[in-house]
């Protein structure tokens, strides 16, 4: 069984040189695809809204971030985020996919994970 502070480390990359510190407080909420199809426009599968709830921010690029989180979303799931924009207080709507998850290797009554999310266009 692997250990769980056993994570790979990669050499320093300079695709990741953009990030910047950042935390704050992010509202989050999933979200579901339906599978009913428009029958007058034929429009594709819809989204509804999921779970609501905040997490932390600790980094953030211009592609995407790394929250913790209490909930460990599924891969690929799009989330709606409230991300915090240049004006103090300010936070702009943004759709984001989970790229991964990690559990963070603290023992205790509630999990926590890392999240990686890619921003999308």
């Amino acid at each position: 069984m692997p250990n769980r502070w056993d994570w790979a480390v990669t050499p320093y990359d300079s695709k990741h040189a953009d990030r910047v510190a950042i935390m704050r407080e992010i509202a989050f909420e999933s979200t579901q695809v339906v599978e009913e199809e428009d029958e007058q426009e034929d429009m594709p599968a819809a989204v509804q809204d999921g779970r609501r709830g905040k997490a932390l921010s600790l980094n953030m690029s211009p592609g995407g971030m790394l929250l913790l989180m209490d909930w460990r979303p599924e891969h690929e799931q799009v989330l709606r985020l409230q991300v915090p924009a240049g004006v103090q207080y300010l936070r702009t709507p943004t759709l984001a996919e989970v790229r991964w998850t990690r559990d963070v290797p603290f023992p205790g009554p509630h999990t926590l994970c890392f999240v990686g999310i890619k921003f999308l266009v």
